[in-house]
């Protein structure tokens, strides 16, 4: 029993150490968007996300005047002042934690124009996988 769970563990770390390798640099080098937000009306779709550390997230403005604003979080992005038209904005969570944004237009945050993100550390994505 020792031997296996000796293993298992020796398995773990050689795992962290081979996969957590990958810089995330180069991940963002690849330019990926891993999840994108509707922008449409007086809504973000879909209203929260949960992402990996690295993974990319782009906003398309399909109708209305609107911008992307976060509010909190470790980082901050924001792609400008509200704007009409067809618009996208890309931003790179590099640093886990948890994110909210907002869109700025007068009265949009009342009509409920709010977005979240939930960052995961990349060195958490492949425990689920292990446990199941």
């Amino acid at each position: 029993m020792k031997k296996m769970v000796r293993c298992f563990f020796t398995g773990v770390i050689l795992g962290v150490v081979l996969w957590g390798g990958q810089s995330l640099s180069a991940r963002a080098a690849s330019n990926a968007v891993d999840v994108t937000v509707v922008v449409t009306d007086f809504e973000y779709a879909p209203l929260d996300i949960e992402i990996d550390q690295g993974d990319t997230v782009r906003w398309e403005n399909q109708n209305g005047t609107h911008n992307v604003s976060s509010t909190i979080g470790p980082e901050s992005f924001r792609n400008g002042d509200p704007a009409a038209g067809s618009w996208s904005f890309e931003f790179t969570f590099n640093t886990p934690g948890l994110y909210s944004y907002v869109c700025e237009t007068p009265g949009h945050i009342a009509l409920g124009m709010e977005g979240q993100i939930t960052v995961n550390p990349r060195f958490f994505n492949f425990l689920p996988s292990i446990i199941k």
